[in-house]
């Protein structure tokens, strides 16, 4: 018999494990998927400085402190994927949850699955990840210690890839589309006070060389076309992110882009299915965002749960 949870979450990012806390703190059953890394994308920012109260923890550290509170609270957190969900026949039967292990049963399901990193779309990107190609300055930055590296991209996750690499790399060349970076003022003047960093702006890297290992990039121009080789052992990807909720397009409402079409209320078109986190169509992803859609669907799940229950209370 598959074993029975009152609320099921799939993702273990910043938005899922707060709903775990909140799920857990209210007496529910429930229990956390997570496919790869605890924390999600969060594990991979040296240090977080915009979140209030925890100036310079590191995302890793934030990551493990959202898992420990989840699990004191009884909510179990369970490395797997989560491969399909199939809706209940009618109001108060389980959705059934599958994943690549077991088929589990639940009451309610929170989609907290947030977004994966953007490819460049280039020739030669597929065979050099990995080899001088990254999408993590933190995971991969201390093989290029001393060497020569390129930032793509102009958001605040480039922006502070830069910043870190500035602190490893010999040089640092940031690589950007427009003639002005997305991302906050404080990031870009950090990076304008070292001596170390180059900015090539208006420009798209169309072609990266090396064999096995990367050891240039080609930087077009987008005004004047004009090419130019940059020497570079290193070059991490910054360009966006794209949303994992693809295969629970049957359950919610998505856009044209791929993100959960949801409000504030974090609810969806099938009752008892509820968003959190960076996955859902809204103006800002931040972490203050995604734990405060954690709170606001983990607590909406459970109202839905004592609703079924005969439970709920005025």
């Amino acid at each position: 018999m598959a074993e029975r949870f009152d609320v099921i979450i799939v993702g273990g990012g910043p938005a899922g494990l707060t709903a775990g806390i909140y799920a857990g703190r209210a007496g529910k059953t429930a229990a956390v998927f997570e496919r790869e890394t605890i924390g999600g994308q969060i594990t991979f920012t040296d240090s977080i400085d915009n979140y209030p109260g925890t100036p310079g923890i590191s995302g890793a550290e934030y990551a493990m402190k959202l898992k420990d509170q989840a699990e004191e609270f009884g909510t179990q957190v369970i490395m797997d994927e989560i491969t399909e969900i199939k809706k209940p026949g009618k109001e108060g039967e389980p959705f059934v949850v599958k994943a690549t292990e077991n088929t589990y049963e639940a009451t309610a399901v929170i989609l907290a699955t947030g977004l994966s990193s953007r490819r460049m779309g280039i020739p030669g990107e597929a065979e050099l990840i990995g080899k001088g190609i990254s999408f993590c300055a933190v995971c991969d930055g201390m093989f290029f210690r001393g060497k020569d590296v390129a930032v793509y991209g102009g958001g605040n996750t480039a922006l502070e890839d830069a910043i870190y690499m500035s602190q490893l790399a010999s040089s640092v060349t940031i690589i950007h589309r427009r003639d002005r970076f997305r991302g906050e003022d404080t990031l870009v003047r950090q990076l304008k006070s070292k001596d170390n960093v180059k900015f090539c702006m208006n420009s798209t890297v169309t072609g990266v060389s090396g064999s096995p290992l990367l050891d240039s990039v080609e930087v077009t121009d987008k005004e004047t076309g004009e090419k130019k080789e940059l020497k570079v052992n290193g070059l991490f990807v910054a360009i966006g992110k794209i949303p994992n909720g693809k295969v629970f397009a049957d359950l919610v409402e998505e856009d044209d882009r791929g993100y959960y079409k949801s409000g504030e209320d974090c609810l969806t078109m099938t009752p008892g299915v509820f968003t959190a986190g960076d996955g859902r169509d809204k103006a800002v992803n931040q972490l203050t965002t995604a734990v405060a859609d954690g709170a606001v669907a983990a607590t909406a799940a459970c109202h839905y749960v004592d609703r079924l229950s005969g439970n709920e209370y005025v």
